[in-house]
């Protein structure tokens, strides 16, 4: 920790003292300062579990057949970052070897709630969902403009690999 870093409990007691000072009419610094100690909570969070974290990955469903005649085993991880569209989470495949054995650049999660029924149907697309361990970090996120904006933001531990490591520790390859 850094000479210039607070605790959460020193972000908490800063809200709490703006609020004191004016009550409501600090309402902006009274949000920044607990979102500030959110995110120092789940930093110590990643920070007890060693600074790394465990996120979904997808890993390829079967064998694939490289045109130069090796053969990627199923349970390879792909190399792709997850992001959430329109219509769920998306998974956009960098590696161009990849997204031609795979069929397509972007992979869309399944959103059926039966894990069977999800499972079966990322199969049918060339990929299994699994588990990475990955060094963290934690990041505010959310979306939206201005104070309009401020009530989607939530903090979460992130990837600092950019979202893919081929040093990734598999904990599960989904299958």
């Amino acid at each position: 920790m850094k000479d210039t870093d607070t605790t959460a409990a020193e972000e908490r007691a800063k809200a709490q003292e703006s609020y004191e000072r004016s009550d409501t009419d600090g309402f902006v610094s009274q949000w920044a300062h607990g979102v500030m100690a959110a995110e120092r909570e789940v930093q110590a969070e990643v920070d007890e579990n060693g600074g790394v974290w465990d996120f979904r990955a997808i890993f390829t469903a079967a064998d694939l057949k490289r045109a130069d005649g090796a053969v990627i085993p199923a349970g390879t991880p792909i190399p792709a970052v997850r992001e959430q569209g329109k219509w769920g989470f998306t998974w956009i495949v960098f590696n161009a070897e990849a997204r031609a054995l795979l069929g397509s650049k972007y992979l869309n999660e399944s959103t059926s709630r039966n894990p069977d029924r999800e499972r079966a149907a990322n199969a049918k697309k060339g990929f299994y969902l699994g588990t990475v361990r990955v060094p963290a970090e934690a990041d505010t996120i959310g979306g939206g403009r201005g104070l309009a904006g401020a009530t989607s933001v939530t903090v979460v531990p992130v990837r600092v690999d950019g979202g893919f490591s081929a040093d990734a520790e598999i904990i599960d390859n989904g299958q």
